[in-house]
């Protein structure tokens, strides 16, 4: 019957609570009666096939009861609108002071009623959501686990914009889960594919589904619970259930921020930066400036030249000793060497080599190539450069080119290390051998690990452009050996599970190529492939790695990213050839200006004149003799 009076109506609206809490119970009741339902169902799964179809129907009957409990959770609600409503108009008789408090009344009763049938509906979703994870966890728990590579849980957020996030899509993140713990490699085997594309192509084609059901009854298809038992074993181990969350984490615990520059420090090049290469008289050449004497006098001369430093790889020595080591090594002479190498792997120590003996190297593994190519070959200065970056002075290198982010901590590291010695030239030197290289790499993915660093925001916050990461300040030495990038990530082993380790994952495509350094490397098997400073990261996704390797279960954070080499790179003759392309564009200017002044029947006599003064004055010299400032001023 319809409520008449107030009073009925707060009696009629309560008796809606009660009945909803009676409602939560029973719903309560009910899906702990499926969920039973369920385990038996995954049961008779798992131990006969058979009773697969089963299994199906069931799971379909019980989603039919999950709709039929929303269903009549949405009824519930749509009476209490109602209810209201007509509250509402049975008010209309009273006097104002006593409608708007018995009104007041009312619709708070009212509300309780709405928010516990809101509270019914979310009781519902939590239970349906924890039925199914319980479901599965209760049929794979006693299975045993084995490692996998990539078993991170799908990332709960992922950055949208500035200071926002958007849920992802459940079902792509949990599709890619599946792939990763190896479900779709599994059906894969059981169909049993050609090698030959074509072949397998075809094959599928002709397949029917009695075919189909056969293959799949042959390869036990209840198979399948083992591998989801590694996939929720290795998820069991995570930290963090997504790239973003560890990078939470990782924030308390990283010892230094990893710099990222913007997109002005990658058009401003690497002049912007450090200034152009320099050069010193070289009484060996004749008195000529030359890069060469340059990078001898940076590794030899400033005060931090002759003070020791340990590397990150454990190796203690100088500049000096460094630069003896590429340039005028002494064959019997013991250099400083990693710890350890020398007692548990004396085959990786390196190897003192002649300048002649690079050359022969060189001609070898890159020139022969890139003279077949029409790509410009490489000189003497960039093996020599390529080849110490390869050893402990990397570090010293960075530590310049990574102080330019202004971080205090790399400023620190870079005053410490170098005592102002920028080693201009060097690195300008290395930078012209990578771009040469880089000609001959072949695409493919490399690897980067760095152990201690934090990702600053530019790589969870988008841009205006809507772009996440940053320009790298200094070289990026990366790997194909993916092993070799986790050995680097994890310290070396000495990280402890409370350090924050960082694993870059990059696709190098047609142009954005590195150089592989493995034959000039003093360390041949790290495969390092290089790429040169001012490189950009576009970062594409992030996740979590669980890895044991080392023998400690470490909990990596894995970024897939996008390469972009820097547009403003110059090989060591085209930053040479500066002055001389100046004055050749000034010798075009002169021409123009004749072309108007001089009468057309003295024309062609004055541009043959100036041609030939050019020809056999200035344009006879090389490019280098026009970077000394009194042969230019000639």
């Amino acid at each position: 019957e319809t409520p008449a009076t107030p009073e009925e109506v707060l009696a009629h609206t309560e008796a809606q609570v009660v009945y909803a809490e009676a409602r939560w119970r029973e719903t309560e009741s009910r899906l702990e009666s499926l969920r039973k339902e369920a385990l038996e169902v995954l049961t008779e799964l798992v131990s006969d096939k058979e009773q697969l179809k089963v299994a199906i129907a069931r799971l379909g009957l019980q989603k039919d009861e999950r709709k039929t409990v929303t269903k009549e959770q949405e009824e519930n609600r749509n009476f209490h609108r109602h209810d209201a409503s007509r509250k509402a108009k049975l008010d209309t008789g009273m006097n104002t002071k006593s409608k708007k408090g018995e009104g007041m009344e009312e619709e708070a009763e009212g509300e309780k009623a709405h928010q516990a049938a809101v509270l019914l509906t979310k009781a519902v979703r939590r239970k349906s959501l924890a039925m199914k994870l319980s479901d599965v966890v209760a049929a794979v728990q006693n299975k045993e686990s084995a490692h996998i590579h990539h078993s991170s849980a799908p990332p709960a957020i992922k950055p949208k914009r500035k200071g926002e996030y958007s849920a992802p899509l459940p079902i792509d993140q949990w599709k890619s889960w599946l792939s990763q713990i190896g479900v779709s490699q599994y059906v894969m085997d059981a169909l049993d594919l050609p090698d030959d594309e074509v072949t397998a192509f075809e094959y599928m084609q002709k397949m029917s589904r009695e075919q189909l059901v056969q293959l799949l009854t042959a390869a036990d298809v209840a198979g399948l619970a083992d591998v989801f038992a590694e996939g929720i074993e290795m998820l069991s181990k995570q930290v963090a259930s997504s790239g973003s969350a560890l990078n939470v984490k990782y924030q308390q615990v990283g010892k230094f921020e990893m710099g990222y520059g913007t997109l002005d420090v990658f058009f401003g090049g690497l002049d912007q930066l450090l200034g152009p290469p320099q050069m010193a008289k070289d009484e060996a050449n004749g008195g000529y400036p030359t890069i060469l004497k340059a990078m001898d006098n940076e590794h030899t001369q400033p005060k931090d030249t002759m003070i020791e430093y340990t590397c990150h790889n454990g190796t203690t020595t100088t500049s000096q000793i460094e630069w003896e080591f590429v340039y005028a090594p002494d064959l019997k002479k013991e250099y400083p060497e990693r710890s350890g190498f020398r007692e548990n792997a004396d085959e990786r120590c390196r190897k003192p080599k002649t300048v002649d003996a690079l050359m022969e190297d060189l001609e070898e593994n890159a020139n022969r190539a890139l003279r077949e190519n029409g790509h410009s070959t490489l000189i003497v200065e960039e093996v020599l450069a390529g080849k110490l970056y390869t050893g402990p002075m990397y570090q010293k290198y960075n530590a310049v080119l990574r102080s330019k982010s202004k971080v205090p901590f790399l400023v620190a590291q870079f005053r410490n290390l170098c005592k102002g010695n920028i080693y201009v030239s060097t690195i300008h030197a290395i930078n012209s051998a990578v771009i040469k290289l880089s000609k001959l790499t072949k695409a493919g993915k490399v690897y980067r690990g760095v152990c201690y660093g934090k990702l600053g925001k530019e790589w969870w916050y988008p841009n205006e452009e809507g772009i996440r990461g940053g320009i790298e300040f200094g070289f990026s030495s990366t790997t194909r050996e993916r092993k070799q990038a986790i050995h680097y990530a994890t310290g070396s082993g000495f990280a402890t599970t409370h350090d924050a380790m960082t694993v870059f994952e990059m696709q190098m495509g047609m142009i954005d190529r590195g150089a592989e350094l493995e034959w000039l490397s003093q360390y041949p098997h790290e495969k390092e492939c290089l790429f040169p400073p001012l490189t950009g990261l576009e970062a594409i996704a992030a996740d979590v790695e669980v890895n044991s390797e080392t023998g400690m279960l470490h909990n990596i954070l894995k970024v897939d990213s996008r390469l972009s080499l820097n547009l403003s790179a110059q090989t060591l003759e085209q930053v040479l050839s500066r002055r001389r392309k100046m004055l050749m564009d000034m010798a075009d200017g002169i021409e123009l200006e004749l072309r108007e002044q001089v009468p057309k029947e003295l024309l062609p006599m004055g541009l043959k004149f100036l041609r030939k003064s050019l020809e056999h004055g200035a344009y006879k010299h090389t490019p280098e003799w026009f970077n000394n400032d009194d042969n230019f001023a000639k």
